[in-house]
């Protein structure tokens, strides 16, 4: 994106009522946007299985180098670029199948083998994995699976050695293993239940508004440290790409983000990955439909904040891209729906009209709107969702306007689902951006009273100390005194939200030094 935005000197101010006629007289005499989308979209990272088999005789030695973790992730990697339907991808996920049970990942192994025998396999390949198949279930003590197991073998046209029947007879007798099991941690109860005001929250917290502080959180009683004030499903989020390689995780679902090990590629692009095919199904559906070619261009890495923004659109068409016009004072009654939470996000400050130029946003949002344009089907489907309420230019004003102004919410409200690893083959991090519209409603401070954890995609906060009933709860948008000074948290809390912070500990420094022994 450097190289286009080099194009532009000239600065842009508008306010969100502006947004769409500015994003409109750019969009309709750009070209500098078309070139830089035809020269990305001009190398597609596509199916590979001569790629894929170079990728899979790399992680077997690494598998007999005992590099685990090594040979997990180029195996993964190997089963994104081979073909769907080619002779590569069964072998790859045999081999990997291997890998698991080498680990006591018995459960992975056995999603593995199954995934493979749907593919192309030669028979001493499918051999192999009926034998490997036996093991699990020996190894699990999963005795009617295992009777399946033997007698699939026995009844298979393969010819089985009186080598293999003897080592395959010394596994039937073999003492149970605990396989490794992923820990898929249950979400956490509201304390005292959900507030029937505030999506998403507990009832002992409220939603409040005053023209000093805006909308803000307040305690309706005492909380105590440890109590779960919000368990929040994301209104939109997009999964973040991991390193210089563009790459995305090879553990986590690029649905749900579940941490997954046993995974199925998309059948089109080479980055994603996919628990099963009900997700990989839902998520074509909802989003990937659109994004994929995106994908294989590699846009989406390019394009940053622009990749949920178009999640963002997406999710509010059913909606009608709508607004809610009441006022803030209104919120304390209700805030947020169930069923699609498009135009409460759609109300979330975006800072375009105290932004010096919204130029950037309005090139990014450029960018998006032009491959929809030219590469998917997507106005054709929006115009079947509203038909006859706009024209194509009508339709490229709004789409183009709003993703700006998504990417300038997104820009002030969005977090970083990060996820703590652990076991072997995970390593955690940040794995996606997300939006949370009520989390979105805690103020900042630069000393938070509360704590936020992730699992999967859902965002839990907790009360980090004692809040008194009254109190404003208080949340950190990334900008922690123990970790900047006082003038680099003002600085940045000025440059990337716009407010200047006043919290306790900006207002007195000298708190910052508390926790040092005298």
């Amino acid at each position: 994106m450097d190289n286009l935005f080099k194009h532009y000197s000239r600065q842009v101010r508008c306010s969100d009522t502006e947004v769409n006629k500015e994003f409109l007289k750019i969009y309709k005499h750009d070209k500098h946007i078309e070139d830089w989308l035809t020269t990305l979209t001009s190398k597609l990272d596509l199916k590979d299985d001569a790629k894929a088999n170079t990728l899979r005789c790399q992680a077997n030695q690494l598998y007999k180098s005992k590099r685990f973790k090594d040979s997990f992730e180029i195996y993964t990697k190997a089963m994104c670029i081979a073909s769907i339907d080619g002779n590569e991808i069964g072998l790859i996920v045999a081999n990997r199948s291997a890998l698991f049970y080498m680990m006591d990942y018995f459960e992975d192994s056995l999603k593995d083998i199954e995934f493979s025998l749907q593919c192309y396999c030669p028979d001493d390949v499918k051999l192999k994995l009926y034998i490997r198949r036996i093991k699990c279930y020996a190894k699990m003590n999963v005795k009617d699976k295992l009777k399946e197991a033997l007698d699939f073998l026995e009844n298979s046209h393969l010819i089985v050695t009186d080598e293999k029947k003897t080592e395959i007879l010394s596994f039937v007798e073999i003492k149970k293993t605990d396989s490794i099991r992923e820990v898929n941690e249950e979400l956490p109860l509201l304390t005292a239940g959900p507030n029937p005001k505030f999506l998403y929250a507990s009832s002992v917290i409220r939603l409040s508004f005053d023209k000093l502080r805006g909308r803000h959180v307040i305690a309706n009683i005492d909380i105590k440290p440890g109590d779960v004030l919000f368990v929040e499903k994301p209104f939109v989020f997009a999964p973040v790409f991991v390193n210089d390689n563009i790459e995305m995780s090879s553990t986590k679902c690029y649905n749900c983000l579940k941490t997954i090990y046993s995974s199925i590629p998309c059948s089109f692009c080479v980055k994603t990955i996919y628990c099963d095919i009900n997700c990989r199904k839902k998520c074509w559906e909802e989003f990937h439909r659109w994004e994929c070619f995106g994908m294989r261009c590699n846009l989406w890495y390019y394009i940053g904040i622009g990749f949920p923004a178009l999640r963002t659109i997406i999710k509010g068409v059913s909606t009608g891209l709508c607004t809610l016009e009441t006022k803030f004072e209104d919120d304390t009654a209700r805030f947020g729906v169930v069923d699609n939470n498009y135009p409460y996000f759609n109300k979330l400050v975006s800072n375009l009209s105290k932004m010096e130029n919204v130029l950037p946003l309005i090139i990014s949002a450029g960018v998006v709107v032009l491959f929809l344009e030219t590469y998917t089907d997507f106005f054709d489907w929006l115009n079947e969702q509203s038909p006859d309420c706009y024209t194509k230019a009508g339709l490229i004003e709004l789409i183009g306007g709003q993703i700006t102004k998504h990417i300038a919410q997104l820009q002030c409200n969005s977090s970083v689902i990060h996820h703590i690893s652990n076991r072997t083959l995970d390593d955690g991090g940040s794995v996606a951006c997300a939006i949370y519209p009520s989390i979105s409603m805690m103020n900042h401070s630069c000393s938070a009273n509360v704590k936020i954890s992730y699992i999967r995609e859902v965002a839990v906060v907790r009360a980090s100390e004692k809040i008194s009933k009254g109190e404003e709860v208080f949340n950190c948008y990334g900008i922690d005194y123990r970790y900047a000074d006082r003038q680099t948290r003002q600085d940045r809390c000025s440059q990337y939200y716009h407010f200047t912070c006043d919290c306790k500990i900006c207002q007195r420094p000298e708190l910052e030094m508390f926790v040092l022994d005298e």
